[in-house]
């Protein structure tokens, strides 16, 4: 469920499924609670819906990649795209990343990729063969980007990297080979990181809630347990 920028609507996925087993996308009129599904065709699957900042497009996976829909116009576009997680616009709505698997060495790895709404090209922002990227957030201001990345050449573990908006310098911030990280959530300043940690050595997994002072590395634990923590501002 997502709300739109604006606040009026919010779309959802419709569990009911349809023929080919996928949910189908509608969204609510929260001023008259009236649902209605996104699309003539109510058959057409959509899931990991996204608006663009400005209210102007619809982003959702679809089978044959992630779907771009232009709310004003009706155009459409399609970005191929195997993995079908939602897409992340940045925040002024010119620019998409994505995630998506490609074969490394006889493996799949997952890797970032870049599309420009004007150009309309995709560019892989994570060529490195060495590293698996699997979260990823755009910074407030749209000029950095946030990253759970894996040393494949290391047995287990990940770390939190930031890097510019275009891929270029990389930056590790976190050292912990024993340790998972999750739900990446810029504060609204830009200033810090916060995100869930596991700790592999501990058994049953239980994830704790950390926050990390992007400029200089410094992380506080805030001895909490919990998963998907989001800012109050």
């Amino acid at each position: 469920m997502v709300w739109s920028p604006d606040g009026s609507r919010i779309i959802y996925e419709n569990m009911s499924l349809d023929g080919n087993g996928l949910p189908t996308l509608w969204w609510v009129d929260v001023t008259t609670a009236e649902a209605q599904p996104v699309f003539q065709d109510t058959q057409l699957p959509g899931g990991n819906p996204r608006w663009s900042p400005n209210g102007e497009w619809l982003s959702y996976a679809t089978p044959e990649g992630i779907r771009l829909y232009n709310l004003e116009n009706g155009e459409t576009r399609v970005i191929e795209n195997v993995l079908g997680a939602a897409a992340m616009w940045s925040p002024n709505s010119k620019t998409i990343l994505l995630r998506d698997v490609v074969i490394k060495h006889d493996q799949f790895v997952t890797q970032l990729f870049i599309y420009g709404m004007e150009s309309q090209t995709l560019v892989n922002i994570s060529p490195d063969a060495g590293f698996e990227n699997t979260l990823a957030a755009w910074s407030p201001d749209g000029e950095t980007i946030a990253v759970v990345r894996r040393d494949l050449s290391i047995t287990r573990g990940d770390q939190v990297w930031v890097m510019s908006a275009d891929g270029s310098n990389p930056r590790m911030l976190t050292n912990d080979v024993d340790a998972l990280h999750g739900s990446l959530n810029w504060s609204p300043d830009g200033k810090y990181l916060l995100y869930e940690v596991y700790a592999l050595e501990v058994f049953p997994f239980s994830s704790r809630l950390q926050v990390l002072d992007v400029e200089s590395g410094e992380v506080n634990d805030l001895e909490l347990q919990g998963f998907n923590p989001k800012w109050v501002w």
